[in-house]
């Protein structure tokens, strides 16, 4: 065999830049996010991004986006062989930041495509020290990516380039994007801003082998948005429920001030003698898991919100500029917040007893401390002023414990009574409004009967709201000539009969709630007896499925009961060790490492626990969040299949997923993905273990086809006879061939089914109409190698 003289080489077509701008990077809000992260994984302390004429741009008119950073920037050789170089492994390689030790958040080497996505034409200026000499290498490269066109070789387009070497400079980063692809909305501005939320509120921290990490600020100059100018972390702390600041005085007061949702602007003065502190500054955020209290949810979404309080919820500690550890974070409550949450004193002390009369709260007032913020929600710094009567130790780690270092946490604790006080008037407020307006709803509903009711009577006489229930009650009785089919169609009511009973029971609701507030309003007065009459008559028309649901939801309100229990259990476990490791430190010898195990023990309960609780802690997060918006498909996944690994690791199975990072749901609630995914993946879990075959697999499959979303979940269980794939999407249908649980009883014991759930036929019914809601469609499809394939369609 005769060989070639030049060994052959693979090229590489631009139309692949294209290709994968494209596919990775889908939308223009998640390409400048893999450009914040790409900063912020080259150690800057800050990025500034400038939009300009990015909306609604006129000829002529020269559209911009530039990203400033200030981290260790690039060498020329360092954008020769990463930046340049298609499919690098450098994040694999190098998990972690150089300097300060940051786990690296960009999504391996898509930031050039996120460029290629947003514009036409890309101008990278870089400075970064040179490894040579003392000095330092600025790197300028232009990239005209209409020049990379179709049936080119990558290879082939030239790319110009300056190199300048300077004596002094600061490094960093900047990227001018130019002729953008397309305008930007609001809409993607505020997605933009909640993509990149966690990243800005990073603290000072430390980490093992690195330099101290100072955190780092994103800072945005685009006027033409709402929202657009400013620090993303400021934007933060005005998005939660309140922002409390507070000013220890020289006469020993804290002077107290306050702007939240509905309550506006409140100031108050503690009367304490708080000496040693004059100077010293707190500033708070609450930010509660319920969305409808959030002052601005277009920055602050339920699910980023909860990963801000989960990983730097707390409250710090910073001296002359400089943290001072270990105070703050999420697992350092040293301030006791948690502890005195799960002792559930009720009262506030005596110093606030004489706002008892001045508001109206939405509980007894002796009650009112039962809903003060746990320490997870609350994100905040207190700067000690530099004359303070507080010494550091030795060893750098907390002040020396005295009487002004007690004073500073009675003072914030204090403050954060008065803050919760404000807290319960603003849900007395809330309630209140709600009322009134579901009256008024309510009031007009059956007043637009009561005109119905007259245009249709001979008579034309005014009938009262009385004559409207009664109308409302009889109209759907039907005619006795009808045929069974008839009747039972005219047993179903109707939507609009539908909405009214939704009305009254919220009428009733909203009035008992605001019980305590006495109105003799005569209006609400009839709206309720109104509202009493109209579900009356709804129970006697449909006792079956009332008992039914209010089972349902009588179980359901057990379970978060529970649920609240728990987590109080695991705040006192934690207190607990936090109690032993602090004895601990004051003994020595073996009593203190016999201590130290009792604290290991205690953890390893409260892990246990933990683990118990996150089947469920997962729906309950997402509780409250009311806004449809796009949904990241993998990150829903991941969680939901954590929260059962312990069932699948116990059985065998392998449960895995196979999504693009960048697979959106379109704009829906996160409650109806979970649900989606939840009964998919619990069903399948049930089928493969009640089939008991060696090969025991679940895969969740995502991709984008065309305008669909397209979910499938695969497994190799009992399989779904062809004769029973319509039966079982309907409502109370569980298990039509009468094999799984009958299978599954000899399997799995009773407790560990009823965390998957015990077959109501509630579920895929569930998932059937949310996605016809969202214009799609549930179905089973046959796939090779896979006994079940459940196949979710959600349309844009």
């Amino acid at each position: 065999m005769s060989q070639t003289p030049e060994g052959l080489n693979f090229s590489i077509d631009s139309r692949l830049l294209e290709e994968l701008g494209e596919n990775l990077v889908t939308r223009n809000h998640v390409a400048v996010a893999e450009l914040i992260k790409n900063a912020y994984d080259a150690d800057a302390t800050e990025v500034e991004l400038q939009f300009t004429n990015t909306r609604q741009r006129e000829d002529g008119q020269q559209s911009e986006i530039r990203i400033t950073d200030n981290g260790t920037g690039m060498t020329y050789d360092e954008i020769d062989e990463n930046w340049m170089r298609i499919g690098t492994t450098d994040k694999i390689r190098n998990p972690q930041t150089e300097i300060y030790g940051r786990e690296k958040t960009g999504n391996k080497g898509i930031g050039r495509f996120s460029c290629r996505r947003l514009g036409n034409r890309l101008e990278l200026t870089s400075i970064a020290e040179d490894p040579d000499s003392d000095g330092y290498v600025k790197t300028y490269v232009e990239f005209p990516w209409e020049e990379f066109a179709r049936e080119t070789d990558v290879n082939q387009i030239p790319v110009y380039s300056e190199v300048e070497y300077l004596d002094e400079a600061t490094t960093g980063v900047t990227l001018r994007i130019m002729d953008l692809r397309d305008e930007w909305t609001q809409r993607d501005f505020n997605t933009l801003r909640r993509n990149v939320l966690t990243l800005s509120v990073v603290e000072q921290q430390r980490r093992d082998g690195y330099q101290e990490d100072p955190g780092f600020e994103i800072i945005f100059d685009a006027s033409e948005f709402d929202r657009g100018e400013g620090n993303l972390a400021e934007q933060v702390y005005e998005a939660g429920w309140c922002e409390l600041e507070g000013e220890f005085s020289e006469d020993g007061d804290v002077e107290l001030s306050l702007e939240a949702k509905k309550i506006g602007k409140r100031s108050y003065s503690l009367k304490n003698s708080y000496d040693g502190l004059a100077g010293t500054t707190f500033r708070i955020a609450f930010i509660p898991k319920a969305k409808e209290h959030f002052r601005d949810p277009n920055t602050l979404s339920l699910e980023r919100a909860s990963e801000v309080t989960s990983e730097y919820g707390g409250i710090r500690v910073y001296k002359g500029g400089f943290r001072v550890y270990p105070y703050g974070g999420p697992d350092n409550d040293w301030l006791g917040i948690d502890r005195y949450y799960s002792r559930r004193i009720g009262s506030p002390r005596d110093e606030l007893k004489d706002l008892k009369g001045d508001l109206e709260y939405n509980n007894d007032f002796n009650r009112i401390m039962l809903s003060h913020p746990r320490n997870e929600n609350m994100i905040g710094r207190i700067n000690v002023s530099s004359d303070a009567n507080l010494e550091m130790k030795t060893d750098r780690e907390g002040f020396i414990q005295n009487d002004t270092f007690e004073d500073l946490k009675d003072g914030v604790r204090l403050a954060l009574q008065w803050l919760t006080l404000q807290y319960s008037n603003y849900q007395a407020i809330k309630e209140k409004e709600e009322l009134e307006q579901e009256t008024d709803d309510l009031l007009n509903a059956l007043g637009q009967e009561g005109e119905s009711s007259k245009s249709s009577s001979k008579s034309g006489g005014g009938e009262s709201s009385s004559t409207s229930l009664s109308e409302w009650a009889d109209s759907d009785e039907g005619d006795s000539s009808n045929t069974s089919s008839d009747v039972e169609a005219s047993k179903s009511p109707t939507t609009s009969d539908v909405e009214t009973v939704d009305r009254a029971i919220s009428v009733i609701q909203k009035a008992s709630e605001t019980a305590t507030s006495k109105q003799d309003d005569e209006d609400v007065t009839q709206a309720v007896e109104a509202a009493s009459e109209i579900v009356q008559r709804s129970v006697e028309k449909n006792r079956k499925e009332i008992e039914f649901y209010r089972s349902a939801f009588s179980v359901n309100q057990f379970i978060f009961s529970f649920m609240h229990e728990l987590r109080d259990m695991i705040l006192e476990l934690e207190t607990n060790k936090a109690d032993l490791n602090n004895v601990a430190n004051e003994i020595e010898g073996e009593q203190a490492n016999s201590v130290r195990a009792i604290a290991e023990d205690i953890d390893g309960l409260k892990q246990r626990f933990q683990q118990q609780m996150n089947l469920f802690g997962v729906l309950a997060d997402s509780d409250g969040d009311m806004a449809e918006e796009e949904q990241r498909v993998e990150e829903h996944v991941e969680k939901l299949i954590s929260s059962v690994e312990y069932i699948s690791e116990d059985y065998g199975i392998n449960l895995r997923y196979d999504i693009p990072v960048n697979l959106y749901t379109p704009p829906m609630h996160q409650t109806e993905l979970y649900s989606i995914i939840v009964n998919l993946i619990t069903n399948s879990i049930k089928a493969v273990i009640a089939g008991s075959g060696s090969e025991k697999e679940i895969v969740i499959e995502g991709i984008k086809s065309g305008d669909d979303v397209v979910l499938r979940v695969h497994d190799t269980g009992i399989g779904v006879p062809d004769a029973y794939r319509e039966e079982i999407l309907q409502p109370l249908v569980s298990d039509p061939g009468g094999d799984l649980y009958d299978l599954l009883s000899d399997e799995m014991p009773k407790q560990l089914s009823s965390q998957l759930g015990s077959g109501s036929g509630l579920g895929l019914s569930i998932v059937s109409e949310i996605a016809e809601k969202h214009g799609g469609t549930v179905r089973f499809v046959d796939e090779e190698d896979w006994e079940t394939t459940a196949e979710v369609i959600l349309r844009e």
